[in-house]
């Protein structure tokens, strides 16, 4: 049988995110507010190529 005092300690080091208030770690980043920045800076970088490619499209044709 186990010993009742060596159960599982209480997490004293849990905090909430202060922009989207749900649980993290202290001194540690929000995971939820971290994929949510990636996934915008993603979008931001795949819209900015996208530009380049119609501007280098757009650019050769409007010289002839």
């Amino acid at each position: 049988m186990r010993s009742a005092n060596k159960g599982l300690k209480d997490r004293v080091d849990m905090v909430h995110c202060p922009s989207c208030a749900r649980p993290k770690l202290q001194h540690h980043l929000c995971a939820y507010c971290f994929s949510d920045i990636n996934r915008k800076m993603k979008q931001l970088q795949q819209n900015q190529a996208q530009q380049k490619e119609l501007a280098s499209v757009e650019s050769p044709a409007s010289s002839t």
